[in-house]
């Protein structure tokens, strides 16, 4: 049942065409990554040669054998993750330290790919290069780039493209601080290809030779300004709810409390 729950779903992703198209970049940016442009559940054919004593010599293997993978977030130190390393089990398992970052192949070629579907509607996805990765000194520029970019209804891709020349049902682009890349993505007529590509790179150019209105970019700041503050405000409206059902539970146990102690102190005094 499982198995073949797994293999509608793998042969259902072409439907999603937007994800799909992502996985095709993917696998061009990353040729050699296993873990880039490859889907979670593998392939049909890999699902379709698993049979109950293939999956059970797995998990006989797993418990042996893999590793345990440890996630820790925030500031860390080598002294933590010493001290992690001594409280996990030793048995045949190892342990090492692993790099949130991955690095973009380096390439001065450009890589194309297309699918040809039965559908009306195209999509184009590309990517680049942006090597700024998180907790490096231009991360917030670059954040800002891709807001800039296509990142936000204010965005030169989102004006230009599908409001004012309306070539794009919709287009927008997003950067990945992990394996420092920029994507742009964009649901477009077959017939309009080559025109939305030229206005991407004029994007990219306008962009880098500073020709942005600086109300624009003011705007972008205060709009990620005040998604954080709403992120922080949820965090404290949670934490306020929290401590007042607490004390709300604790006023509710007063009376519960004073009889109780109403009542050891009448015995006390009878005795």
């Amino acid at each position: 049942m499982h198995k073949a729950n797994l293999l509608n779903y793998l042969n259902s992703i072409i439907e999603d065409r937007e994800y799909y198209a992502n996985i095709q970049l993917q696998k061009l940016m990353f040729p050699n990554d296993a873990n880039h442009g490859s889907f979670l559940y593998g392939t049909a054919e890999q699902l379709e040669a698993l049979d109950s004593s293939t999956i059970y010599q797995f998990y006989q293997w797993l418990l042996t054998n893999a590793n345990i993978m440890a996630f820790i977030g925030g500031n860390t130190s080598d002294e933590l993750v010493d001290q992690l390393s001594n409280i996990l089990p030793k048995a045949n398992h190892k342990f090492e330290q692993l790099k949130p970052f991955v690095k973009l192949p380096q390439s001065n070629q450009v890589f194309r790919d297309e699918k040809i579907l039965d559908i009306e509607q195209t999509i184009l996805t590309m990517g680049y290069e942006l090597p700024v990765y998180s907790g490096d000194q231009l991360y917030y520029p670059a954040v800002i780039l891709n807001q800039l970019l296509g990142g936000s209804p204010q965005s030169i891709l989102f004006t230009d493209v599908r409001e004012k020349q309306s070539l794009a049902y919709d287009i927008s682009s997003s950067y990945n601080s992990l394996n420092g890349s920029l994507t742009v993505s964009a649901g477009i007529l077959p017939q309009n290809q080559a025109l939305v590509e030229n206005l991407v790179a004029e994007s990219i150019h306008k962009i880098m030779g500073g020709q942005i209105d600086q109300q624009v970019i003011a705007g972008i700041k205060q709009s990620l300004i005040d998604q954080r503050n709403q992120v922080l405000i949820h965090l404290v409206l949670k934490l306020v709810s929290y401590l007042f059902m607490k004390l709300l539970g604790l006023m509710l146990m007063m009376p519960v409390i004073l009889l109780e102690l109403m009542r050891l102190a009448s015995t006390k005094s009878s005795n």
